[in-house]
This record gives structure tokens, sequence and C-alpha cells, in this order.
């Protein structure tokens, strides 16, 4: 479980990475977890289905990684069947995200849409969101630096790295 969290998000050093849309599914090194804040995100994007309820860290997506970039969009994907995506509502609050993740990144995990999104509950169900961020009634000023902190004291199995 460690190596599916090595790293966490912010996505900062993934989305500088170029992305290889020749990739092998299934051949990677490791998978990046990837978190979004959506206090943040609602601000700019109100009429986002994702905005008409709160919620605090949400999955963006579960990326497979190379050390240097990343596939996507590996194969040619179905679309996924709405009773997976009303299962990962929770978690990842946008239809439109959920397909767009299945087909960017899902594709070159090498795993079925299914399992694939097991994997994403899993990975979000062994990351503990700190305290002080599940509940925000208030507007929230912080530090990436302080983000990472809060993050190891509550997973101590995280490291700087991750």
């Amino acid at each position: 479980m460690r190596k599916l969290i090595t790293c966490l998000l912010l996505a900062l050093a993934a989305a500088s990475q170029p992305a290889s849309a020749d990739g092998e599914p299934g051949v990677f090194d490791y998978w990046l977890l990837s978190l979004s804040w959506s206090p943040q995100y609602c601000i700019d994007n109100e009429r986002d289905p994702q905005c008409t309820r709160v919620y605090n860290f949400v999955v963006h997506g579960l990326w497979p990684q190379y050390e240097d970039g990343y596939p996507s969009n590996c194969l040619d994907v179905e679309r996924i069947d709405r009773p997976l995506i009303e299962r990962m509502l929770p978690l990842m609050p946008s239809p439109p995200l959920i397909q767009n993740e299945w087909r960017k990144h899902g594709s070159c995990s090498g795993l079925e849409a299914k399992e694939y999104f097991l994997t994403v509950e899993r990975a979000h169900r062994a990351l503990i969101i700190p305290a002080e961020y599940v509940s925000v009634d208030n507007y929230l000023n912080t530090s990436i630096d302080e983000i990472k902190g809060n993050f190891m004291r509550s997973n101590p199995a995280l490291t700087p790295e991750s």
C-alpha cells in the first residue's frame, strides 16, 4: 500500500513531467494519488456539479507514473457505466472527471475499469486526510509545506518524497 500512495498530491511534480501517449498498459513504475482541494476549484467553477455540495480534498485521479514522465491515453476505452460512476462520486465528484481519468490514466493501468476504480478507493482509504482539512467552514490560508507536514503527521508511512 505504501507504493500505492508513494506520491500524494498536488501533482505539481507530475504536471511538469512529459506524458507519453505510447505507453504500454500495466507497465509503469509507481502510482501517484492526485488530490484536488475542492473549495479552491469551486471558487472558479461554481456551476460544476462538484460544487453543489461541500467537499474537502477529492480524488483527482490515480495515475500510473514512470520515473521520468507518465503514460496517458494508452487504449481506446469504453465509457464507464452509471453504477460505477455512482460508486465513485463520493471520492471523485464529477462524472466527466471520472470518465476523463479512466480514459487518460486508467487506460494505462493494465486493469479493467472496475478494478482500477477499486484501486482508487483502496488508495484513498489508505490515506488519512488531516483533521484540519476535513470540515472547513471558513477561508483557509496555508502553504504547501504546511499541507505536506500535516499529511505526514497524519500518515506516518509517508516520507518527505511522498
